[in-house]
């Protein structure tokens, strides 16, 4: 993998600096939204902070309490991708994006605690071992770096396709590590994941355009989903709009 190619940072500093409302903090993004669902819409307001080449996601909602997210993004594709979890929830989440080539896995992951990214942009290579060679879906032996090149533990990654979700699960001598959701968009697939055999209900991946950035409205979508052990989503993908403030 060629990492100036693959590496988003570049295009994150471009987007950030084209927040046209706050010329003196380029690297925040404010924004209201809207969430439209099958029951009553629910609002409030989003935040958008760069951190070490990374974006960190505060979703804050009106109508309900305990519903706020946090949430750990990158930028690939021309896509803002983020991984959310409840803002008060203990667990490490993160996010991962894969482009293919030659029917192979090409990857940029991190991950993020309570306070935001603790580490920063990451890479990852995946040879494929089952499935077709046009598609995610598939098993994976994947390898990862981490933010200063050294090499990560090696894992099998199964990608399974089920509604309008992909279904993520990477495993370790035969022994399920981590568990994730993903949304696959122009060619492209963004996943949350976290550590276990099952993904809490709170776990989303969320996607938006980079309009977004530039103080655009923009629509973007986010799934979540439970059970994973029975990989079987029980939230159907939902849809939300953001305007900038």
């Amino acid at each position: 993998m060629a990492p100036d190619a693959a590496n988003p940072l570049a295009e994150a500093t471009t987007l950030t600096a084209t927040t046209a409302d706050q010329p003196t903090a380029p690297h925040q993004i404010k924004a209201q939204f809207t969430t439209i669902t099958a029951a009553a819409p629910q609002t409030g307001s989003l935040v958008i902070k760069r951190k070490n080449g990374l974006l960190d996601g505060r979703w804050k909602v009106k109508e309900a309490e305990g519903t706020s997210r946090r949430g750990i993004g990158l930028v690939a594709n021309g896509r803002l991708w983020f991984a959310r979890i409840a803002e008060a929830a203990e667990d490490l989440i993160g996010v991962v994006h894969y482009t293919l080539e030659d029917g192979n896995l090409r990857a940029l992951w991190s991950v993020a605690d309570k306070g935001g990214p603790v580490r920063g942009l990451c890479y990852g290579i995946g040879t494929r071992v089952q499935g077709a060679p046009d598609g995610f879906t598939g098993e994976f032996n994947v390898a990862y770096t981490n933010e200063k090149g050294g090499l990560e533990d090696p894992f099998t990654l199964t990608i399974g396709r089920h509604g309008p979700l992909d279904v993520l699960t990477w495993s370790s001598e035969g022994k399920v590590v981590f568990r994730g959701i993903g949304l696959t968009r122009g060619g492209t697939l963004g996943g949350a994941w976290l550590r276990g055999e099952t993904v809490p209900d709170s776990v989303e991946i969320a996607v938006f355009p980079q309009a977004l950035a530039a103080a655009a409205a923009a629509q973007g979508e986010w799934a979540g989903a439970t059970g994973l052990r029975q990989s079987e989503p029980t939230r159907p993908e939902l849809v939300f709009g953001a305007s900038a403030k």
